[in-house]
């Protein structure tokens, strides 16, 4: 009884442990899989590195045999000759295909993002030399999507950018040295149809500038400089006639008439 009981439970742990080994196998080859499909630069890629005065550059190379069918309105990144080119449209040499690291020369990060067969894909950074951010951008296959920011080299932000590029329509928001909103773009069809400025009123809050205002503000300053210009050149005329000489005028000769004189003849004679 002992025997068959004691024989059931191992028969049981056997199953449960084949059960444990064969589901530890499908989570990691689901990882592995995973792994492969996300870095681009596991399988199918050459590692290449470029050398520049002030920066270095760590790319993958896609070495497949796929048949990668280009596009006419979009940048392909490639190298050949020891160097990164992007063409629109095509590319001649290695298409660049998975990670892409960029360093200062003293080793800080300069750029990072991925490229998906020659096209810029996912999240890409770039950063000043500082260490501070300068820009983040999304992109997919070659086109950039969603919000993009760029920051100054203190931190700020500068410029937010976000336009469909199916349509075309959004806006780019641009902001001062200070961080605060300055301007607005408003998009459609890839073109400005609309700007808005901003300025702080008597209160100190951020208001929309109205274009009459704006208009007007133009006029006098226009205005002003027209009358600077005129007092400008009034000042000079004066100048002008109070270093020039007065010009004499010349004294016309009046010619001299002779008056001759004739002796009154007498009736009586000659001399009398």
């Amino acid at each position: 009884m002992f025997s068959q009981k004691r024989y059931s439970m191992l028969k049981n742990n056997k199953y449960i442990f084949i059960l444990y080994s064969t589901l530890v196998a499908l989570i990691c080859s689901v990882n592995v899989h995973g792994q492969t499909v996300k870095d681009f630069s596991v399988a199918n890629t050459n590692r290449v590195y470029v050398q520049y005065t002030d920066s270095t550059v760590e790319a993958f190379c896609y070495r497949g045999d796929k048949n990668i069918k280009t596009q006419d309105n979009l940048f392909y990144y490639w190298y050949a000759a020891q160097q990164i080119k992007h063409t629109r449209g095509g590319y001649e040499g290695k298409i660049l295909h998975g990670t892409y690291t960029m360093f200062y020369y003293n080793k800080d990060l300069l750029a990072k993002g991925n490229f998906k067969y020659g096209l810029k894909h996912g999240e890409w950074k770039s950063w000043h030399q500082g260490g501070e951010i300068k820009s983040k951008e999304k992109w997919r296959k070659g086109v950039l999507v969603g919000k993009a920011y760029y920051y100054s080299n203190k931190g700020r932000i500068q410029r937010e950018r976000n336009i469909k590029p199916t349509s075309g329509n959004g806006y780019i928001v641009y902001y001062g040295e200070d961080g605060i909103l300055t301007s607005k773009s408003i998009y459609k069809n890839n073109t400005v149809s609309k700007e808005i400025n901003y300025q702080k009123n008597d209160k100190g809050k951020l208001v929309e500038v109205k274009p009459e205002k704006v208009k007007s503000e133009k006029e006098k300053t226009q205005k002003g400089k027209s009358k600077k210009e005129k007092s400008k050149n009034g000042s000079k005329e004066e100048n002008k006639q109070k270093t020039e000489k007065p010009v004499r005028e010349k004294k016309q000769k009046v010619p001299k008439i002779k008056i001759q004189k004739y002796r009154q003849i007498s009736p009586g004679g000659i001399g009398a």
